[in-house]
């Protein structure tokens, strides 16, 4: 059977941001974006926005990362939340339930 569905991606970092709080504890907030595009029955291309937050401690010993993939296909969106977690110094452990509470209140806007 012919494969009749391809993809390409290009993922291209668009934001990043540093926090350092006196705990010695550092936040990095990286906002990507992924185009995909897809070969079957035409060609469909769409960018796709993801978000990871690593909080480093221990003066690099220690390390905890989560990666949000597919948060949304809107750039003003993605924007607007990446704004939102990384001003609110939002960690790995709370951004699932963060990033989906923000989510909710920006569509009901």
């Amino acid at each position: 059977m012919k494969n009749i569905f391809r993809q390409r991606r290009a993922v291209r970092l668009r934001r990043v941001s540093l926090k350092h709080s006196i705990n010695d504890i550092i936040l990095v907030y990286r906002l990507v974006s992924e185009r995909r595009v897809s070969v079957s029955q035409g060609i469909k291309a769409e960018e796709i926005y993801s978000m990871s937050i690593t909080k480093i401690s221990d003066g690099g010993k220690a390390r905890e990362v989560k990666y949000l993939r597919d948060i949304t296909r809107n750039e003003e969106v993605a924007k607007q939340l990446f704004k939102k977690v990384s001003r609110g110094c939002v960690t790995p452990c709370t951004a699932e339930e963060i990033v989906a509470d923000l989510i909710g209140c920006i569509k009901e806007r």
